[in-house]
């Protein structure tokens, strides 16, 4: 996750939060990290709204059963998305424990986060 003020929303929320650059090298394939996210069980929290619709990285998440948040909240602001994920930040947690992944959440301006249905898994 990115941005500073969500991570430092989270956190004061009491969750422990990471950035794929303090795992990995800048420019490192999004199918690489992802992997990671799922070996390791991370929340993937992202405002990469095309990361649902990339053949490869979807195929990622499927393989890795990563659970990914989409922040689909086109022109929000840092302090917006730090809102939305403070205010929702138990409910994505809980959806996290007793789901299985692959899953693809969104999160928008104005609601909270609902399932982002793949049609069928793609190839890579």
């Amino acid at each position: 996750m990115g941005g500073k003020l969500a991570a430092e929303a989270l956190r004061q929320a009491g969750y422990e939060t990471t950035h794929v650059k303090d795992h990995f090298a800048p420019g490192t394939a999004d199918e690489i990290w992802l992997a990671r996210a799922g070996k390791d069980r991370w929340i993937v929290v992202t405002r990469d709204r095309k990361l649902r619709k990339r053949p490869n990285e979807v195929a990622a998440i499927f393989e890795h059963r990563v659970f990914a948040v989409v922040i689909a909240a086109h022109g929000a602001t840092g302090q917006e998305v730090a809102e939305q994920l403070r205010l929702h930040a138990n409910r994505i947690v809980e959806l996290a424990s007793t789901e299985k992944p692959p899953a693809i959440y969104t999160l928008t301006k104005r609601g909270g986060p609902q399932r982002y249905e793949i049609r069928k898994r793609p190839r890579k």
